[in-house]
């Protein structure tokens, strides 16, 4: 059973309550990018963000990549509860209507520091500015990537190789 074939589609989402960057692929061919964008005094985002991921499940997606969130021990100002709140929130958002649209993706999730290491990035400094000039350089076809978009490209690109990787290995694994 293949895992990934040219055909699949693959939506890669970088979560956030206000600017979530979305890349969808087929197989491994950026076809769509883009950022559904609200605002925190908006008492309806959760709809909106919702209403904007539901019409991209036009593309039938098969895999839904997603970052996991990780805070890293020296930001420890940071809620970690709240990073809790958003990724289950938003995971939940969108198999919600990936399941009330008949579609039954796969899920795969991808850590930040996977996809920067995956996607080329060196060192802790700028991390978010280098995601997104190693992905404009990769892509020089897109006008403009912001870093939001960049984000949910490398997270797409390392979840493509994790699934092309496990394929790899099941297809091989009675001659290891």
């Amino acid at each position: 059973m293949s895992l990934l074939n040219k055909d699949s589609i693959v939506i890669a989402c970088d979560p956030s309550f206000c600017s979530t960057g979305i890349a969808i692929f087929k197989g491994e061919d950026l076809i769509h990018k883009c950022t559904i964008k609200t605002s925190t005094k908006d008492e309806y985002r959760f709809e909106i963000i919702g209403i904007e991921f539901k019409k991209l499940l036009a593309y039938f997606p098969t895999v839904l990549v997603i970052e996991s969130q990780y805070i890293s021990p020296k930001f420890s100002n940071i809620n970690t509860l709240r990073v809790v709140e958003v990724k289950g929130f938003m995971e939940g958002l969108f198999m919600y209507h990936c399941l009330e649209s008949g579609i039954k993706p796969l899920m795969v999730e991808v850590a930040p520091k996977e996809a920067k290491k995956f996607i080329g990035v060196i060192g802790n400094n700028d991390t978010k500015k280098q995601v997104q000039v190693l992905v404009e350089q990769r892509f020089p076809e897109l006008k403009k990537v912001n870093q939001d978009e960049a984000d949910a490209i490398a997270i797409g690109l390392t979840g493509i190789e994790k699934l092309n990787s496990q394929q790899l290995l099941q297809k091989y694994k009675d001659k290891i």
